[in-house]
């Protein structure tokens, strides 16, 4: 198992820090995931809003899979997510960082489609 060799001083502000981004993190997204489905409160196209609340679910799951153990981690001072988990959570990070990616990617070239063809 992997111990962490942090003192209280070093530990506090990143867990809190960690704990922050979580609450954050799960609250805005969220928010954006639930008043563009409820409320229709986005006011853009369909295929942009489509763009935005898969950005938004891909941030929840990446916040999900890859924060919290990480918060959990600083707070028990330890690693004890299992070994199977620290295989498969070695390779989200990047899954869900090439996922956001992505996302942005496909969000700009579609501004950009918009922007310089507004009529077809």
């Amino acid at each position: 198992m992997l111990e962490l060799t942090l003192s209280t001083a070093q530990v506090v502000p990143l867990a809190t820090f960690c704990l922050l981004v979580v609450i954050m993190g799960l609250i805005g997204n969220g928010l954006v995931v639930y008043s563009s489905i409820r409320y229709n409160a986005i006011k853009l196209d369909r295929i942009s809003i489509v763009l935005v609340r898969n950005l938004a679910v891909a941030d929840i799951i990446s916040t999900i899979v890859v924060v919290i153990p990480t918060t959990v981690t600083y707070f028990a001072g330890r690693y004890i997510m299992g070994d199977i988990y620290c295989f498969i959570s070695a390779h989200l990070p990047f899954i869900s960082g090439g996922t956001n990616s992505l996302i942005v990617l496909a969000i700009t070239a579609y501004r950009l489609r918009v922007i310089a063809s507004p009529f077809h």
